[in-house]
């Protein structure tokens, strides 16, 4: 398990939500705690809630990563392999009106892949540990990510209608998770 780093040093390491963004005007309530809850959990808990936006059936909250590399200003995912996973624990009081939840992570909020674990696989309520194949990404956008400099992160959730609302999300740990032997160099 390697957690991926954050606004402030290591995701789901701060106690507060300083660094993190509200996605739209569909998420409010933007809190940080060190409440650990779900599975897999690391002791920090970003929470949301999703209200009705302005033609928004998302919601969520982002970040910009940076790395310790000299060369470029984000992340690196280089070595690690398409069946290796990206794996987040949220939490949902209900998930009647949900239709997945996702990680986003990319260059920025225009150019970025939408990782997605589908509603009926969620516990309703309850936590869930949800997890993707780095090979197998939902939605492109832009024009993806460009997995050496990652500087975008997007944690939230895909409802059903724009109208649709539901307080209390938390999401507690985003981190990588090697499948297979890490790529020769």
């Amino acid at each position: 398990m390697k957690p991926l780093p954050g606004p402030t040093g290591g995701f789901c390491t701060d106690t507060s939500a300083t660094g993190w963004t509200l996605l739209n005007d569909a998420t409010e309530n933007l809190n940080g705690s060190t409440e650990s809850h779900g599975p897999g959990g690391t002791g920090y808990v970003l929470e949301f809630d999703k209200k009705n936006g302005t033609n928004f059936t998302d919601c969520g909250a982002y970040a910009t990563l940076t790395g310790p590399r000299r060369d470029k200003t984000g992340i690196s995912l280089q070595g690690y392999g398409k069946r290796d996973r990206l794996v987040w624990n949220i939490y949902f009081s209900t998930t009647t009106d949900l239709a997945w939840s996702f990680v986003r992570l990319g260059t920025d909020a225009s150019n970025f892949v939408e990782f997605i674990y589908d509603d009926a696989s969620h516990a309703s309520p309850g936590w869930t540990l949800a997890y993707t194949e780095l090979g197998s990404t939902g939605e492109v956008t832009g024009t993806g990510l460009d997995w050496d400099d990652i500087r975008y992160i997007c944690v939230g959730a895909e409802f059903d209608g724009e109208d649709d609302a539901l307080a209390d999300i938390f999401v507690e740990g985003v981190y990588l998770e090697q499948v297979e032997p890490p790529a020769a160099t």
